[in-house]
C-alpha cells in the first residue's frame, strides 16, 4: 500500500508501519540457541526497514520511531521468554500510537478550535 501511495499522509503511514512491526512481531519465533532482542533487529527488523524504504522513502516520524522501537528492543532482558518480550513490544507500539498519534491529533485540533 505504502509503495503504490494507497497510504499518503505522513502519521496514517507511521501507524500502518508501527502495526505491520506489531504483526511481525507476533509472528517472528526466536532460532534456538539465540535471544529475541539480540537477533530479532538485525536478522527481522533491518530487512523489513529496508523493504519499506525500497518501496518508498521513508518520513521523518517513520525514521523516528523506527529509532524508537530498536530503543525498546535493545532494552529488552535477554533472559526474559520470547512471549513475554514480544508481548512488552506489542504493548510498547499500542501506547506509541495512542499517546504520540491519537492524543496529539487530538490535542492539536482541540487547540486550534
Amino acid at each position: 500500500q505504502m509503495g503504490s501511495f494507497a497510504i499518503s499522509d505522513s502519521t496514517t503511514r507511521l501507524e500502518a508501519t508501527l502495526l505491520a512491526f506489531k504483526k511481525v512481531i507476533d509472528a517472528y519465533t526466536t532460532p534456538h540457541g539465540n535471544t529475541f532482542s539480540r537477533h530479532f533487529t538485525s536478522h527481522v527488523l533491518n530487512p523489513q526497514i529496508e523493504y519499506l524504504t525500497a518501496c518508498r522513502p521513508m518520513c521523518f516520524s517513520m525514521g523516528n520511531a523506527i529509532r524508537w522501537l530498536k530503543l525498546q528492543i535493545s532494552k529488552i532482558d535477554i533472559d526474559l521468554p520470547d512471549s513475554d518480550a514480544k508481548k512488552v513490544l506489542c504493548q510498547a507500539i499500542d501506547s506509541f500510537i495512542h499517546e504520540r498519534i491519537v492524543l496529539a491529533d487530538f490535542v492539536i485540533v482541540k487547540t486550534a478550535a
